[in-house]
C-alpha cells in the first residue's frame, strides 16, 4: 500500500468518531475506499462553508478592500470564528491573530481634458496609461497632432513630414486591416509610445475605433482603475511622457471630425491646442493576515501553512464587488478546514506536524498579504514543509460548462517529486469522481495561474506549494460575483480535496524533499502590483496584449 493510505484511512476514521457530522449526502461511493469517504464526506460541511461564505460576501463587508473597513470586517470575522473553533494565536503575534502591516497607497483623484468647448473627463472619457505610480499632470495650452496610428515600419510611417516636436500626439489603437507591417509589433502600443518619444513629442493620447471598446475596456478595468493602489515602495511620480487610453468621441471632440474622418485623411492634418490636468491623492493604510494555528505532535516543529486570500476589489459608488467566488470561497473552505483540524486536535487525534491557516490580504494588490508573511514569517520558513493555497473554488469555468467536476491543481510538481507523488496517490484513490485538470500546471502557458496567487510567494522561497483554484468565469472580478452563483456540493468537494491533500502533508513520516528547481522565472523586477490585475492571469490594462488587438476594419 502507498505510503500515504494507510495513516490517511485511520486517521479519517477517528475523526468520524470525534468531528461534529452532517447529515448524509447521498454519492455514489468508491467501491475501495467507501468508509473512507463516507468519513471524509462527514467532517467537510457544505453547510457551514455556505454560511461563512454567505456572510463575507455581503453587501455588509463593501467587497473587503485592502485597508477598508470591510476587510477589517472579514479580518474580524475570520478571527473570531479561529479564536471560537480552538485555534491558537502564534504568540510572536502583537495583536492575537493579527499580522498587521502598514502600505502605502494611491488613487487617481481627478481629471479633465479641455479644448475650446469641449471637456473630457477622467474615467469616463479617459484613463492613464502605465499607472503604476501617482500620477499628477498639468498640461497648459498644449497642441496635439492626430497621426492616425502612430506606427512607425521600414516601409511606412504616421511621422513622415510631421512636426509634433514639442507638442502631443494623439493616435488609433491597433493598426488598418490593409497595412501590411513588415513587423507586426510595431502596432504595439509600446513600440507606438516610443516612436513619439523619438519624434520628440511630449505627451500622447491612445484612443480606441469604436465606442464600446473603451466602454469594455473600462467596465473590465473599472476595479483597478478607479481603486486605491497600494505597495511597499516609497511613492514616487511617474516619468515626465503622459500617456492616456481614451475612447473614440475625444477624437470628435478635439477635432470636430468623425473617426471614418480621421481614418481616412493623411496624419499631421488635424491639430488643436487643449489643456489638462490629473491628480492623484496619497496616504497610507494599515491592514491584517489572520493566523492562527493547530500545534502537531511528534513533528510539531514543522508546519504546513494553508491559505486563501480574503481580501476583494471592493465597491464603486452604489456597486459593490461582493468577490463571493474570489475569494470568499476559499477563505470560507480554510476556515472550515479550520474547525475540522480544530476539532481532532480537541479530541486528541490532531496532526503530527503544525497546521498553521494563513488568511491574506493584499492579495489583488499583488500578493502583498503573502509578500509580507513570507518576508516576515511567523513560523519559520525553514521548518515550513508545504503551502496549500486555495483561490477561487466554488464555480465552473467556460473549458467545463458542458458539466463534470474537475478543480485545476498547480505546482505540485514543479519543486518536489515527494509533494506530487502524494498528491497523486491521494486524488487518484479518493477522488475519481473529480477531474483533475492539469493544463494550467505548467508555468509557460500563457494565462500565468501558477503566479498570480499566494502560493508563489512561497515558492519563490524553495517551499513546495499547491495551488487550487476553478480557473476564470464570466462573473470574475465583476459585481455579479455572487453567492448565489456558488456550486456549493463543488466547493464542498473541492474543500475535501485540499483538506485530504494538507492533512496528508501533516502526517507523513518524511516531509516532501525539494528536487526540482522550476520556479519558471516569472515575476521579474519590473513587474509591479499594476501587473497583477488578477491573480489568475487576466493581462494588465496596460499589456501589448490587450491593447494592440483592435484592428481597424
Amino acid at each position: 500500500m502507498s505510503r500515504h493510505s494507510i495513516f490517511f484511512q485511520a486517521s479519517l476514521m477517528l475523526l468520524l468518531l470525534f468531528t461534529s457530522c452532517k447529515e448524509d449526502t447521498p454519492n455514489e461511493p468508491d467501491p475501495i475506499f467507501e468508509s473512507s469517504k463516507d468519513v471524509f464526506y462527514k467532517t467537510i460541511d457544505q453547510n457551514r462553508i455556505k454560511a461563512h461564505l454567505t456572510e463575507i460576501s455581503s453587501d455588509a463587508y463593501m467587497g473587503r478592500d485592502t485597508g477598508t473597513e470591510g476587510q477589517k470586517m472579514a479580518a474580524n470575522y475570520i478571527r473570531d470564528h479561529f479564536q471560537k473553533v480552538g485555534l491558537e494565536s502564534p504568540t510572536a503575534l502583537e495583536n492575537p491573530y493579527f499580522q498587521s502591516f502598514d502600505l502605502n497607497s494611491w488613487n487617481l483623484a481627478s481629471g479633465v481634458l479641455e479644448a475650446g468647448n469641449y471637456s473630457a473627463d477622467l474615467f469616463d472619457d479617459f484613463v492613464p496609461y502605465g499607472a503604476s505610480k501617482p500620477i499628477n499632470v498639468e498640461i497648459l495650452n498644449k497642441d496635439v497632432v492626430f497621426v492616425r496610428f502612430g506606427i512607425v515600419d521600414p516601409q511606412y510611417s504616421d511621422y513622415e513630414s510631421v512636426d509634433v516636436n514639442g507638442k502631443g500626439v494623439m493616435f488609433f489603437l491597433g493598426a488598418p486591416e490593409d497595412l501590411a507591417l513588415e513587423n507586426g509589433d510595431n502596432a504595439a502600443m509600446s513600440r507606438k509610445i516610443a516612436e513619439a518619444k523619438l519624434h520628440g513629442a511630449t505627451f500622447a493620447i491612445a484612443i480606441f475605433y469604436d465606442e464600446s471598446g473603451y466602454i469594455n475596456y473600462f467596465d473590465h478595468y473599472q476595479s483597478y482603475f478607479e481603486g486605491t493602489k497600494l505597495t511597499f515602495d516609497e511613492l514616487s511620480e511617474s516619468d515626465d511622457f503622459p500617456v492616456f487610453i481614451g475612447a473614440p468621441g475625444m477624437g470628435n471632440g478635439l477635432f470636430g471630425k468623425s473617426v471614418s474622418t480621421l481614418l481616412n485623411e493623411s496624419a499631421g492634418q488635424s491639430e488643436q491646442t487643449i489643456s489638462m490636468s490629473v491628480t492623484s491623492e496619497t496616504g497610507k493604510v494599515q491592514t491584517e493576515n489572520v493566523i492562527g494555528y493547530v500545534e502537531g505532535s511528534d513533528l510539531k516543529d514543522e508546519v504546513v501553512v494553508l491559505t486563501a486570500h480574503y481580501d476583494h476589489v471592493g465597491a464603486f459608488g452604489d456597486v459593490i464587488y461582493n468577490g463571493a467566488d474570489d475569494n470568499g470561497s476559499g477563505t470560507s473552505a480554510l476556515m472550515e478546514m479550520a474547525e475540522t483540524v480544530a476539532s481532532a486536535k480537541t479530541s486528541g487525534n490532531g496532526p503530527r506536524r503544525t497546521l498553521v491557516f494563513l488568511a491574506l490580504s493584499g492579495e489583488e494588490k499583488g500578493l502583498l498579504g503573502s509578500v509580507y508573511y513570507t518576508e516576515n514569517p511567523v513560523f519559520s520558513l525553514d521548518q515550513t514543509v508545504a503551502n496549500v493555497n486555495s483561490d477561487m473554488l466554488g464555480r465552473i469555468d467556460d473549458k467545463h460548462s458542458g458539466g463534470g467536476q474537475y478543480v485545476y491543481p498547480i505546482g505540485s510538481d514543479f519543486l518536489s517529486s515527494d509533494l506530487h507523488e502524494i498528491f497523486t496517490g491521494i486524488s487518484g484513490s479518493y477522488f475519481k469522481d473529480l477531474t483533475m485538470d492539469f493544463e494550467h500546471n505548467d508555468p509557460t502557458h500563457p494565462k500565468q495561474y501558477y503566479f498570480r496567487s499566494d502560493q508563489y510567494n512561497f515558492a519563490i522561497h524553495n517551499i513546495p506549494v499547491m495551488f487550487f483554484t476553478d480557473g476564470e468565469h464570466e462573473d470574475y472580478h465583476r459585481p455579479t460575483d455572487t453567492a448565489d452563483k456558488i456550486d456549493y456540493a463543488l466547493l464542498e468537494r473541492r474543500t475535501e480535496l485540499v483538506f485530504a491533500t494538507a492533512w496528508e502533508l501533516a502526517n507523513v513520516d518524511e516531509k516532501p524533499k525539494v528536487d526540482q528547481q522550476n520556479t519558471g522565472g516569472r515575476i521579474a523586477e519590473e513587474e509591479s502590483h499594476d501587473n497583477h490585475i488578477s491573480c489568475k492571469g487576466h493581462p494588465s490594462p496596460y499589456s501589448d496584449e490587450v491593447l494592440s488587438l483592435e484592428i481597424v476594419q
